[in-house]
């Protein structure tokens, strides 16, 4: 959904940061809402969350650790913060 899903939907409430790595598009084009850093961030979290499956060193507490991480870095842009919501509410109650 970071790096594929086009919508014309903003949700953002602040406004985009200067800098490419933080840029994102604010209006109602369609277009990509997750600037390039939540698409480069994004990888590494889905890695992670797969990987736990599969590798037992893997503890809770890292994934709550990264999750709250996420969450706080989520919060530069509205939109990324409504996409990993369901994320967050699952892992939450696990």
């Amino acid at each position: 959904m970071f790096r594929h899903f086009q919508t014309s939907i903003d949700f953002g409430i602040a406004a985009s940061p200067n800098g490419y790595w933080l840029k994102h598009v604010i209006g109602n084009t369609k277009s990509l809402r997750i600037c390039p850093f939540g698409q480069v961030a994004i990888l590494p979290l889905i890695t992670l969350l797969l990987a736990r499956n599969f590798v037992s060193s893997i503890t809770p507490h890292i994934i709550h650790g990264v999750l709250i991480i996420a969450f706080f870095l989520s919060l530069l842009n509205t939109n990324a913060t409504v996409y990993l919501l369901p994320i967050f509410l699952i892992e939450y109650n696990r």
